[in-house]
């Protein structure tokens, strides 16, 4: 067992400091774990100190965490696993939630001995308030879609509305009809049929047809005397 006030004499610091702190050495190997992490794990520094790190969270293995705490145990530099891209640098959970870390891993040296300085920042409550906003952005930018559908909407009902407006207005006005033919005269000073006028100057469609009378006078040979078609 490696003692504390003979290797790495400051490690009683890391007990003061408000974010959790591991140290281990060179083969993962814990060496210190803080009162933050016992908090956060529930696990005790007498429980876990000089097990293998890896061993007791076998997801660090996975290479975007091994491969990086390697490259730093070999004199790289330190390396940042962020809140958005790796939050989950030990699964911790706190009210049925995981919590959310900024993790920090540094290089240490003493007595020609190498350790990793593992360094975790609580970013739950922070990760939640920005997914709150992202939430609050989205249905913002849903009911902006929204509105700008019925905008749209209502922009081409009053240009409907306003269409018929101009053609109830367009055929209440006084209509010059001929008396004998029944042709309308337009603003041109042209005769034209009633069913040419109405469609020119309306969304009027016409079908042709025969009347009864009509009937009776072009083809009585097929109709009745009410003419109606035989």
């Amino acid at each position: 067992m490696i003692k504390k006030n003979k290797n790495l004499p400051f490690i009683f610091i890391l007990d003061q400091l408000p974010t959790g702190v591991c140290v281990v050495d060179s083969n993962f190997t814990v060496i210190s774990w803080n009162h933050i992490l016992t908090n956060w794990s529930k696990i005790k520094e007498t429980e876990i100190q000089n097990k293998n790190l890896l061993e007791e969270f076998p997801h660090l293995k996975q290479a975007r965490f091994l491969n990086r705490m390697k490259m730093v145990i070999t004199g790289g530099h330190p390396v940042i696993f962020s809140v958005q891209l790796n939050p989950y640098f030990f699964e911790f959970e706190a009210k049925g939630k995981k919590k959310c870390f900024e993790t920090f891993v540094s290089r240490l040296t003493s007595d020609n001995q190498t350790y990793l300085l593992i360094y975790l920042q609580d970013m739950s409550f922070m990760n939640d308030q920005l997914h709150a906003v992202t939430e609050l952005r989205k249905q913002a930018l849903l009911e902006i879609s929204e509105r700008k559908k019925a905008e749209k909407i209502l922009e081409n009902t009053v240009k409907k509305l306003t269409n018929a407006l101009a053609e109830v207005k367009s055929l209440q006005e006084i209509i010059p009809i001929c008396s004998h033919c029944k042709k309308i005269r337009d603003d041109k000073g042209y005769w034209n049929n009633v069913d040419d006028y109405l469609s020119r100057h309306s969304s009027i469609e016409f079908t042709h047809g025969l009347c009864p009378s009509c009937m009776r006078e072009l083809y009585p040979e097929f109709t009745d005397k009410d003419g109606n078609i035989i």
